[in-house]
């Protein structure tokens, strides 16, 4: 019997579909914000942005407008009070975990939820 080729739809293989998140951008990803090396987080960001094939829906949207003026923008800390954590029980989760949404919550002016109380 002969094998069933993996083609790497659900997985990067070598020589197989497309993948954006693949080893090589991966790679630089992690090395960039290893070393704290801009411009290696540029040919990053240039890989994903300039993908050889759509892999996500975002790629085959084509924006004709021109960005707004920052002056328009709401301001970061009015936006970051509309960030939330989940509700999620203290069981379901490490006290790390918990402790490190909270303290990310508190640092953005967001809030955050244990999921207790019922």
């Amino acid at each position: 019997a002969s094998r069933l080729e993996n083609l790497g739809i659900y997985a990067y293989r070598n020589n197989g579909e497309y993948h954006a998140w693949n080893p090589e951008t991966v790679s630089r990803l992690q090395i960039a914000t290893k070393t704290n090396n801009y411009g290696l987080f540029k040919e990053y960001t240039r890989t994903v942005d300039d993908k050889p094939n759509p892999a996500f829906i975002r790629d085959m949207l084509d924006y004709k407008r021109n960005p707004i003026d920052i002056s328009e923008v709401e301001p970061a800390a009015n936006i970051m009070k509309r960030f939330c954590t989940g509700a999620m029980s203290y069981g379901s989760i490490s006290r790390e975990a918990h402790e490190a949404m909270a303290i990310a919550m508190n640092i953005i002016g967001g809030r955050s939820n244990t999921g207790e109380g019922g």
